[in-house]
């Protein structure tokens, strides 16, 4: 697979013809952490600059499947670490052959990124395949204009949102309050995010990911996991010694639900969470 979850220039030309679609399909397959419906999904996206990004689902051992990671979550926070403005074209398959339609919670999800309704999905129907815009999956989708205005920056773009520390003394908790600060939690405001330390030493963040819906809305844990997937291609989750949370005081905390995921996937890993305020 190609560094980090992007497609080489040479490779992007076409990544959505049938036969490329296929190879890419199987070669990212084995790469998909379906253990316990053992149907893993691939997404593969073309951002605006024309780079083709990947993503897949990740089920988390000895939790329940609405704990996991769809394979659309996992693009995008591929494309918001990679810093790609906008998702223009779209494709989820699980064998290559057959291209299907985003679940209804990450076709609401997608509603995040400007003009998601306009993300071109690419569905096989007996006649061929041929490129859908979202909103013809999801016609009377939440708007997250329904709650913010206009002018609020969608998912994928950069965001400072002021939070600091009383005392942010020490890596993980300046790491964790940066993932908090580029959350993005314009319908609660109540942004967190979570920095991860492996036994080797090296740190992964994720930053919560809000959707109007609230259900499809992508934790930071779990977004700290994709970044851990995507650098270590997988490795077990049980090489996570450290996690820290830092998140605001509100009515939708993220703490307790968080340091549940991770002692059931790393059992030897130590958890903290903190307080952070608005300055």
């Amino acid at each position: 697979m190609e560094e980090n979850f992007v497609l080489s220039p040479t490779r992007n030309v076409d990544a959505f013809s049938q036969q490329n679609l296929h190879s890419l399909i199987t070669e990212a397959t084995p790469l998909a952490q379906s253990l316990t419906s053992n149907t893993p999904y691939i997404a593969i996206g073309r951002g605006s600059s024309d780079q083709i990004y990947l993503g897949f689902d990740v089920e988390l051992p000895d939790l329940p499947l609405n704990f996991s990671i769809h394979a659309e979550q996992f693009l995008v926070v591929n494309l918001t670490s990679n810093q790609e403005p906008k998702l223009r074209d779209l494709a989820i398959s699980n064998d290559g052959s057959h291209c299907y339609a985003p679940c209804g919670h990450c076709c609401q999800f997608l509603q995040e990124i400007n003009k998601g309704n306009e993300i071109q999905t690419l569905i096989t129907e007996p006649t061929g395949p041929r490129f859908m815009p979202l909103e013809m999956l999801l016609p009377q989708s939440f708007s997250r204009y329904s709650t913010i205005s206009d002018d609020v920056p969608d998912v994928l773009l950069l965001r400072d949102n002021g939070l600091t520390l009383k005392n942010s003394y020490g890596v993980f908790k300046e790491m964790a309050l940066a993932a908090a600060n580029r959350s993005y939690a314009p319908h609660s405001n109540a942004p967190s995010g979570v920095v991860l330390c492996d036994r080797g030493g090296k740190m992964y963040s994720g930053s919560y990911l809000e959707s109007v819906a609230d259900i499809p809305s992508l934790g930071p844990l779990q977004a700290a996991l994709v970044n851990f997937v995507i650098d270590t291609g997988g490795r077990e989750f049980k090489n996570i010694v450290v996690a820290v949370l830092v998140e605001t005081r509100s009515s939708f905390p993220q703490a307790d639900t968080a340091k549940m995921i991770i002692q059931k996937i790393a059992p030897e890993c130590s958890f903290n969470a903190y307080h952070a305020q608005s300055s």
